[in-house]
């Protein structure tokens, strides 16, 4: 399937098209399940689909657009050859791949997902189907797997064949089951939304309650915070490290809670803390600020232990540090230096000409898909958000994400819209403020290392600029209704065939 980049001389018919629905604000990585200590799968709202993020990089090295589908969570195993995605209703997808997870990833970087099938899967019990699933986790080996319910309130068992398929292992009546975790004793660690966490085996006995009010946790009485999830503390033997965000602010936490030895439960503050600005902050310990993140899940294979953090208004994954608490960034769809393009199947200037793209050139996108990418314009035309995007609609096309802007190879030293929704300021150090614009930017062969984002939450769309002469690429953030001399708005369809 093709990515392209459409001629700007396009533009002279926007008057003729309507504009479509505003994009979604504040979407992004919601469940992130690492497949060994490099790659991680990514459950992706704003795309709706999967992204196989490369931690090392800091990229993502293919993606899957799932059509119709608000796909909230992802499972796998190294061993396993499909993943189990929910939507936080009652629908659900297998994505198959060509072989097992673990052994794709190491011998080939990658997923696959061009040679991916999705398919539909119906989850239900003897009653009928799930009200909703939401997060989601798979036994080593994939011959089933558990479902966290909110609705329902329980959590399921489920297998993968005809339904009835799935059976209740807990019911608490007075309780909305929401995160869902392997625990180190291979139990399951069940964060049940406001204020306890269950230890349960797997046929749901419950051998352990953790009540964060009676511990103390800070900020929880007031604020009342959501629990997304909960993983044992690798460094500290009895006890756990709980997720959790602000419903009115956004911001959130990571709470330490702790037993001794006469069974008592105490609470602290291990990473952030709740009652704060929305929008998250790198440096010491102290200064971290998460936005609405939504998991927490150790990453395999690290020391010092680290744990991987979803967050969703960033659109990132956040990598903690478990001994000192401090977090580094993995902002896999911005701010990524552009890779060169590897050796592989080239499309020909008569395969772009037949798409109707009469000056395109060929070229290979990152992930190896062939692509055709217009010419740079010499003179930039000031559009906004809105007729950018009707320029791709009106030819059957959506605007790209970032990151498909670095793989189509464009890099002319002018701004493109994109699709992407500002979230929280992003700020990579620790003070500083967020207010650089376009011009930033103009300084040839300069990118300015500091500034990301201009405007704070759901308040801009994403406009992105690549230096050719240091092929970096930056992301800033404009109003919607604002005027930009931009070469051309980037449009592309999916950059692997899109599910069912």
């Amino acid at each position: 399937m093709h990515k392209c980049i459409f001629s700007i001389l396009f533009l002279a018919l926007l008057v003729l098209v309507p504009a479509g629905n505003a994009e979604a604000r504040g979407a992004g990585p919601v469940q992130a399940w690492p497949i060994s200590e490099r790659y991680v799968l990514v459950a992706d709202k704003s795309m709706p689909g999967l992204a196989l993020v490369d931690l090392a990089s800091s990229r993502a090295v293919e993606r899957l657009v799932i059509d119709g589908f608000k796909i909230v969570g992802v499972a796998t195993c190294p061993s396993c050859d499909f993943a189990l995605a929910s939507s936080g209703g009652p629908e659900f997808r297998i994505i198959r791949f060509r072989g097992p997870a673990g052994e794709l990833v190491r011998e080939t970087g990658s997923l696959d997902f061009s040679e991916a099938t999705v398919e539909r899967l119906v989850i239900a019990t003897e009653d009928g189907e799930l009200t909703d699933g939401r997060i989601v986790i798979l036994a080593e080996g994939g011959d089933h797997a558990y479902i966290a319910s909110s609705d329902d309130r329980a959590v399921y068992r489920t297998s993968f064949g005809e339904a009835p398929n799935a059976v209740a292992i807990i019911s608490p009546d007075r309780h909305k089951p929401y995160g869902l975790n392997w625990g180190q004793d291979g139990n399951l660690l069940v964060s049940m939304h406001k204020r306890y966490v269950w230890r349960i085996r797997e046929n749901g006995d419950r051998i352990g309650t953790y009540d964060l009010r009676a511990a103390g946790c800070p900020g929880l009485r007031e604020l009342k915070p959501n629990l997304r999830a909960t993983i044992d503390d690798p460094l500290n033997e009895g006890s756990i490290l709980v997720l959790a965000s602000n419903p009115k602010s956004y911001d959130a936490v990571v709470w330490r809670l702790s037993v001794d030895a006469r069974g008592r439960q105490s609470c602290v503050n291990a990473a952030s803390m709740i009652g704060r600005d929305s929008g998250w902050l790198d440096g010491a310990g102290e200064e971290i600020e998460f936005s609405r993140p939504h998991y927490l899940t150790l990453r395999p294979g690290i020391e010092p232990p680290q744990a991987i953090v979803t967050d969703i208004d960033n659109r990132a994954l956040r990598l903690l540090d478990l001994t000192t608490m401090t977090s580094s960034s993995v902002m896999y769809n911005r701010d990524l230096r552009l890779l060169e393009h590897p050796p592989g199947r080239r499309t020909s200037r008569k395969s772009c000409h037949e798409l109707g793209w009469k000056d395109a050139q060929p070229a290979t996108n990152a992930t190896g898909t062939p692509s055709c990418v217009s010419p740079v314009q010499p003179e930039a035309l000031a559009l906004n958000f809105e007729h950018a995007r009707a320029h791709c609609e009106s030819a059957g096309a959506r605007l790209c994400e970032p990151g498909e802007l670095r793989d189509a190879g464009f890099s002319a030293d002018l701004p493109a819209w994109t699709r992407a929704a500002c979230a929280s300021c992003w700020m990579r150090d620790a003070g500083l403020r967020c207010e650089a614009g376009i011009e930033t930017y103009r300084t040839p062969g300069r990118l300015h290392r500091h500034a990301d984002f201009r405007h704070s939450w759901n308040s801009g769309q994403a406009v992105e600029v690549i230096v050719p002469s240091t092929g970096e690429a930056g992301t800033v953030c404009k109003a919607p209704d604002e005027d930009i001399a931009a070469a051309a708005p980037c449009c592309a369809d999916s950059l692997a065939p899109r599910g069912q």
